[in-house]
């Protein structure tokens, strides 16, 4: 998985008051697009190349059309991170990135790799501290592989406690890959000092000690408390008709349920 983007983020917020300093202000005057809803229950909204959707359980569904190649990409975009993690494990969110990938109920992890390798395609996930983000891209002829990819993997996880075993180890192989980066160190330190007593003093990367006390049950139950259609945002782009992109959502989608979010 890649390197944790909040950490950059950090910095770039400290950094961000003097680019912007010397720069003009812009005033923009934003048109609301008009609003309607659909007989299956979905609300919709349309402006230039954006659809905006909510289905009836709750997915927040955006459609954005570029013809610039026949190329689709998905966010799956989970509204939860490192900030929502049980006390004394704050890598939670990151282990259940990886744990995404070793299999779901109808699509196992060799299947998921080999459907990968025949799409041609590229796929992966970074978690932060607030959003954990699964991306895919294919062919846009393949978006529904993708969407049944996804669907899958939001209402069936595994979590077998020897995929855990194993995939720890890829995990703290990136906590040392990280820890040996001065730049890493500095900026956490920082976030240690500047968010002290909070969740947001530890990064989305975890700790080895952290992990050794992980267990499947733990995993489990992060995952069944905030992966939720009603807890995530779906980013569809590329060259994608945004109607018939919109029934394919509803036909992997609509049959997962919402539930109740934990209290933030």
């Amino acid at each position: 998985m890649p390197f944790r983007r909040a950490t950059y983020a950090l910095t770039l917020a400290l950094l961000g008051t003097t680019l912007i300093a010397g720069l003009p202000a812009v005033a923009h005057a934003d048109t609301p697009a008009p609003s309607r809803t659909s007989t299956t229950g979905t609300n919709t909204t349309e402006a230039a190349n954006v659809t905006r959707a909510t289905l009836a359980n709750g997915l927040r569904v955006i459609i954005v059309r570029d013809r610039l190649a026949p190329v689709v990409t998905t966010e799956l975009n989970y509204l939860t991170g490192s900030a929502e993690a049980p006390d004394g494990f704050p890598g939670t969110a990151h282990a259940l990135e990886h744990m995404m990938f070793r299999g779901s109920a109808g699509l196992d992890r060799d299947q998921l790799s080999f459907i990968g390798a025949q799409l041609g395609g590229d796929y992966n996930a970074d978690t932060t501290e607030d959003v954990t983000q699964y991306f895919y891209t294919a062919p846009a002829a393949n978006l529904d592989v993708v969407l049944q990819i996804e669907a899958l993997r939001m209402k069936g996880l595994l979590l077998k406690q020897e995929d855990w075993d194993k995939e720890r180890g890829a995990i703290e192989q990136e906590v040392s890959r990280d820890l040996s980066s001065p730049a890493y160190r500095y900026i956490s330190q920082l976030q240690g000092i500047l968010y002290a007593g909070t969740p947001y003093a530890h990064d989305a990367l975890g700790t080895r000690p952290s992990f050794d006390k992980t267990d499947a049950a733990i995993l489990r139950g992060f995952y069944q408390a905030w992966y939720a259609p009603n807890n995530a945002v779906l980013v569809i782009t590329g060259d994608v008709d945004p109607a018939a992109t919109l029934a394919q959502v509803r036909a992997a989608f609509d049959a997962i349920p919402a539930h109740a979010l934990p209290a933030r």
